[in-house]
C-alpha cells in the first residue's frame, strides 16, 4: 500500500462545485465506496457538530466523500454596531492578519454565506442587545476519501486522507474491483428544493456552544479516531 503527501495528491481542503455537491447527514454501511444517507441542503446542516459533503461526477456516482467537522473555539464577548434581538443567533465573516495570523471579527453575515468559508464566528445576543457571546467556528476536513472509476464503472483506486494518520492508496482489480450504484438526483429532491432556514435563527445552534460534541459514524478503526 502507497502512502502520498496531501498536496501529492492534490486534495484541497474546501474544493467545491456547486452542480455536483451534496450533504447529507449521514452514510449507509461501511461498503466501499460509501453511500451517504439522509440528504440536506446547507441551510439544514446548521448547528450539526460534523456533516459529510459529497462530490458526484456527471453519472452521478460518488468521487469524495469529506467529513466536515466543526471545530469550536474558546467563548470571547463581541460588541455589536446596532441593537439586536436578545437572544439572537447571529453570523459574522473572520478576518485573519497576514503577519500576525490573529483572527478578528468580521462584516455580519449569515450560515447560508459561510458555506465555502472556512471559518466563521457564530454567537447569541446578551440581554442588552449590543454585545454577544460568541465563538470562532473552524471547519476541517476529519477525513477524506476519494474514488477512481475504471472504463467499466469499478472501482479502480481509493485515496483516504485523515487528520490523524497517512494518506493511503487502495488498488482495486479491475475484474473483481466493487461498483458504485449511481445516486439518483431526483431521490432526494430536498437538495435542489429545500426548505431554506430563516436568515436569523431565534436562538443559537446548541452544538455550536454545548460542551458534549459527539462523534456518530466514522470510517477508521479506534486507532483511527
Amino acid at each position: 500500500m502507497t502512502t502520498m503527501s496531501i498536496e501529492e495528491l492534490g486534495l484541497s481542503p474546501m474544493r467545491s462545485d456547486p452542480t455536483q455537491t451534496r450533504y447529507f447527514r449521514s452514510f449507509a454501511s461501511y461498503e466501499i465506496p460509501f453511500r451517504p444517507q439522509d440528504p440536506l441542503s446547507f441551510a439544514q446542516t446548521e448547528g450539526l457538530a460534523s456533516f459529510y459533503k459529497v462530490y458526484l461526477d456527471l453519472a452521478g456516482r460518488v468521487v469524495r466523500f469529506d467529513k466536515i467537522r466543526l471545530v469550536r473555539m474558546p467563548e470571547q464577548n463581541i460588541g455589536l454596531p446596532y441593537q439586536a434581538s436578545p437572544g439572537q443567533a447571529v453570523y459574522f465573516e473572520s478576518v485573519r492578519d497576514s503577519a500576525s495570523e490573529k483572527v478578528g471579527v468580521g462584516q455580519k453575515t449569515d450560515y447560508a454565506q459561510t458555506e465555502l468559508a472556512n471559518e466563521f464566528f457564530v454567537g447569541v445576543v446578551d440581554q442588552g442587545g449590543q454585545t454577544c457571546s460568541g465563538r470562532l467556528i473552524r471547519k476541517e476536513i476529519a477525513f477524506s476519501d476519494v474514488y477512481e472509476y475504471g472504463a467499466s464503472g469499478r472501482l479502480r483506486r481509493r485515496t483516504l486522507t485523515g487528520l490523524d494518520r497517512m494518506p493511503t492508496i487502495t488498488n482495486y482489480d479491475s475484474k473483481r474491483g466493487t461498483t458504485s450504484t449511481p445516486l439518483i438526483i431526483e431521490e432526494i429532491g430536498v437538495i435542489d428544493n429545500p426548505v431554506e432556514a430563516p436568515s436569523e435563527s431565534p436562538s443559537i445552534p446548541a452544538a455550536f456552544f454545548n460542551e458534549s460534541h459527539g462523534e456518530e459514524n466514522e470510517p477508521f478503526g479506534d486507532e483511527g479516531r
